[in-house]
């Protein structure tokens, strides 16, 4: 199936070395803050500009948010902690200013000489089928709801459709990991049956199967919440051929304020 070409809008744009954040990358809870979805869509880029994962197949992406991110300009970094001969790990960082707010890990594995990858099956309704939810001129991504999730209800897991429709970087072609990031973002606490006084964007743990293929993203989760102060999303990325990654997220809970970047 043929999809849309992306929106003209970029989430940043790259400027002297730098990414200078648009609308589409600015939390919708405080438009002071970027949103921590949109950075850990920025970290899988430059992993991707780097070079460092050529020739390789990504096993696990891992962000850390290490704290509120303002609006000012970011400077990535990326750099090899280890090449062995089976996988390889890199390490990528976030800076506004001097001031670390996000990092990555990425574990790459070298491509093997296997039997072909086992087939899942589609999942089911497509994105068609699904209701809108978002509108895409205020966060660069078009999402539709197949049903929310309710902690210790009958139907705990959430499932939404995403696809991204704004690049990421100004220029930049759309590309499926990135995609990928950004759904997974979504899928947390308030898609899991969580509420507002939840920050889940602490981190984002994805375990891949196999590559993300093509624009819609399905995220599903379910949350593990005590109401304590913590606790953990799990779900599964797919898109429209079937699974390919596993994701987990910590919650954080508490009003006083964000644990990491907001959502």
């Amino acid at each position: 199936m043929t999809e849309p070409a992306v929106a003209a809008v970029a989430f940043f744009t790259g400027k002297d070395g730098a990414y200078e954040p648009g609308l589409n990358a600015r939390s919708l809870q405080d438009g002071g803050l970027q949103s921590g979805n949109a950075l850990g869509g920025l970290l899988a880029h430059t992993l991707l500009e780097s070079g460092l994962a050529e020739n390789l197949l990504l096993a696990r992406f891992t962000v850390d948010f290490l704290g509120p991110a303002s609006t000012a300009p970011l400077r990535a970094d990326w750099r090899r902690l280890r090449d062995g001969r089976r996988t390889a790990v890199r390490e990528g960082t976030l800076k506004v200013a001097e001031r670390e707010v996000a990092r990555a890990t990425a574990l790459l594995v070298r491509p093997g000489d296997g039997p072909p990858a086992a087939s899942f099956v589609p999942p089911s309704p497509p994105p068609e089928g699904a209701s809108p939810v978002m509108p895409s001129p205020q966060t660069g991504l078009e999402a539709r709801l197949v049903g929310r999730g309710a902690v210790g209800g009958a139907e705990p897991t959430g499932r939404l459709w995403v696809r991204q429709l704004a690049p990421i970087v100004a220029g930049a072609a759309p590309h499926p990991l990135v995609a990928a990031v950004l759904a997974a973002g979504l899928a947390g606490a308030r898609l899991a049956g969580v509420g507002p006084e939840v920050s889940s964007n602490v981190d984002v743990a994805i375990h891949f199967v196999r590559p993300a293929r093509g624009a819609w993203i399905l995220a599903e989760a379910e949350a593990l919440w005590p109401g304590d102060g913590g606790g953990v999303v799990t779900g599964q990325l797919s898109d429209r051929q079937g699974l390919f990654a596993q994701l987990c997220q910590t919650l954080a809970g508490g009003r006083a304020g964000p644990t990491g970047a907001r959502p």
